[in-house]
């Protein structure tokens, strides 16, 4: 099972936790509370493999990903430590990793988190967070049970996002925007869209929704 390694707690009641593996290595598990709402983000993998400028866990590369025992392991961790057994809560894969690269074992977890006979998490608590891999998107949408998706585009255009997420020489903005609609369609649902305020300028704003408004029905926010 995993182990809790390390907790640093914030001012806000935030609580990070390193997260010791069974398997090898150590990830990051955060527990958040605003108000009455309370969501843990979580790991998917040790590193990561795609190599995002702005983010510190791709310094690491890829070194494997996790089971989908040491995914829902990180949250009956926090939720013994947290005292959450009777309290609902949310779930979101933005933790370190790339979830749809670790596509099976996420979804592998994701079955049992939302299990009658697991922890009976209602699906709509559910949310991963992908930096737009196309094919793993039309192969969620395929799924017949899914979780919310939220799509970290992180600029409004080709140039500036290849700069930041070189997954973008593979899967430009397009490609991502063409995968959406049938998750949509099924789930009858907005997928979030992420953009980072910096990068938002507006006439590149403008730019991103006309390829973006119809499928997502969301105007990107920070």
């Amino acid at each position: 099972m995993p182990a809790i390694a390390a907790r640093v707690s914030a001012a806000d009641g935030t609580v990070k936790y390193g997260v010791s593996l069974p398997g090898g290595g150590t990830v990051e598990t955060v527990f958040m509370a605003q108000r009455d709402r309370v969501t843990l983000c979580v790991s998917s993998q040790v590193g990561c493999a795609l190599n995002c400028g702005f983010c510190l866990t791709a310094r690491m590369g890829l070194i494997r990903h996790l089971t989908a025992g040491e995914i829902v392991g990180q949250i009956a961790l926090v939720q013994e430590d947290q005292g959450l057994r009777d309290r609902p809560f949310n779930i979101v894969f933005m933790g370190m990793g790339e979830p749809l690269h670790n596509f099976d074992a996420v979804i592998a977890a994701f079955r049992l988190l939302i299990d009658p006979a697991g922890f009976a998490i209602a699906r709509r608590r559910i949310t991963i967070s992908t930096s737009g891999l196309a094919p793993a998107i039309e192969r969620l949408a395929a799924e017949p049970v899914r979780p919310r998706l939220a799509v970290s585009l992180n600029a409004t255009t080709d140039a500036v996002r290849e700069r930041l997420m070189p997954v973008n020489r593979k899967y430009p903005l397009a490609a991502p925007a063409r995968s959406v609609p049938p998750l949509r369609r099924r789930d009858g649902r907005a997928v979030h869209v992420r953009v980072r305020a910096a990068r938002r300028r507006q006439r590149h704003r403008r730019g991103c929704l006309r390829g973006w408004r119809s499928c997502c029905g969301r105007t990107p926010r920070s």
